[in-house]
């Protein structure tokens, strides 16, 4: 986003203003939501545990820095979170492309961006770093994905990113 920012201020898209800053602000909000899927998905599927275990655990801690690192460290032990998944990357794209198109609001664009962005991350982390990690993205899907396939899933992403992120 840094590196986004500069380039949009040197080349005179942007001025500095209030927008930036709200598009900042989405941007941080959308990278840090994608931390907390696993909890969104604990509060769909068993909600009462949520709030009697998992917040209160963070909470409950000596301080809150080691209660959030003991959360981070428990989403780290799950395999199949629902924004960890190829469908969803299909369904942020769609909605980014909806974005660029239609959405005004600098907080929205910046929001799209941040999720978009700790996704690739965390994509290329997977498909560079620990290719036995970039199984969990295909898990909803019902059958035995070739490596050629995910290959080819992972260079359009990104690239569809790339051309997503050149507009918001």
């Amino acid at each position: 986003m840094l590196l986004l920012t500069g380039w949009r201020l040197i080349t005179g898209r942007w001025l500095v203003g209030v927008g930036v800053l709200w598009w900042w602000l989405g941007g941080v909000l959308g990278f840090v939501f994608v931390f907390f899927d696993w909890l969104i998905q604990l509060a769909v599927m068993e909600p009462g545990r949520v709030f009697d275990v998992k917040l209160k655990n963070v909470f409950k801690k000596d301080n809150i820095k080691t209660g959030l690192a003991s959360a981070l460290e428990e989403r780290e032990k799950k395999l199949r979170l629902v924004m960890k998944s190829a469908l969803f990357l299909l369904v942020w794209l769609v909605m980014g492309f909806f974005v660029l198109s239609s959405v005004a609001s600098p907080f929205g664009r910046g929001f799209m961006l941040g999720l978009g962005t700790h996704l690739m991350f965390d994509l290329a982390w997977d498909f560079f770093k620990t290719p036995e990690k970039l199984e969990n993205w295909f898990w909803m899907i019902k059958r035995d994905i070739l490596k050629e396939e995910k290959k080819w899933f992972v260079i359009i992403v990104l690239l569809l990113y790339l051309m997503i992120v050149r507009g918001l």
